[in-house]
Formats: structure tokens, sequence, C-alpha cells
């Protein structure tokens, strides 16, 4: 299945919900203000630098937002899972 994302495929006309063409247009207004600026946000939806102790990361859904370091526990559970590979 076709999902709307940040190329607006919603301008493309196909049958899609109001709220898969929302989060077209947030994605979309995302890229376009990363691309003039390097920042990603917009007046509508406010995205903070990124930060490594943080790990703030942009959720984009019905209702986007910032969440600390989501997937915590899998990146570290991965990470533990890694280290004798690297090693």
């Amino acid at each position: 299945m076709l999902q709307p994302d940040f190329w607006g495929l919603n301008r493309l006309r196909l049958s899609v919900g109001a709220d898969a063409i929302a989060l077209s247009e947030q994605i979309s207004d995302a890229w376009l203000a990363f691309a003039k600026s390097g920042n990603p946000s917009t007046t509508a939806l406010p995205w903070p630098a990124y930060d490594p102790v943080k790990r703030r990361t942009m959720l984009f859904d019905r209702a986007s937002h910032v969440a600390e370091d989501p997937g915590k526990a899998e990146r570290l559970l991965l990470g533990r899972i890694m280290a004798p590979i690297h090693a």
C-alpha cells in the first residue's frame, strides 16, 4: 500500500485520509525548513537540536511530538548484543 510521505504523495490525489495528508504536510514542511536553514523546526512543529545525552527525536504521527531517547531499551540491548562482535 502506498503511504503519503515527505514526497507529497497526497498531491497525486491518492485516496488517503485527512490524517495521512496532515502527516505528509508536516513531514514536507520539516524537510523544506531543513533544506532552507539546516533546522527542521517549523512554526507548527518545534524541533529541538539533537543532544547526544538526551537523544531527543521527532516522532511523526497523528500527534507528532519530540520524545527523549525513544527505543532506549532496544538500543541498549542491541549494543550489548553487538559489542562482542565489534570487540
